[in-house]
């Protein structure tokens, strides 16, 4: 019997069932969610942000095209 009402327990709060397995009126567990701190987003305070800027059309040199072969490998 015991056996039996932890299998109808289950649900996406205590298993990896999918959230539309939840009953409803049951708060549902979002696994993608991350908790709500005080802390601000983004990086390090103080930190060098790195970024990569956009080549000019004058300073690019070659072009290569890449052909996929029968087996999708890049062949040049």
């Amino acid at each position: 019997m015991a056996h039996l009402e932890a299998v109808l327990g289950r649900d996406s709060t205590n298993t990896n069932l999918p959230t539309i397995l939840t009953p409803p009126g049951k708060n549902k567990h979002n696994p993608n969610s991350s908790e709500n701190t005080d802390r601000a987003k983004g990086g390090q305070p103080g930190h060098k942000k790195h970024t990569l800027e956009k080549s000019d059309k004058d300073e690019i040199t070659d072009e290569v095209d890449h052909v996929l072969d029968e087996d999708n490998e890049i062949s040049a």
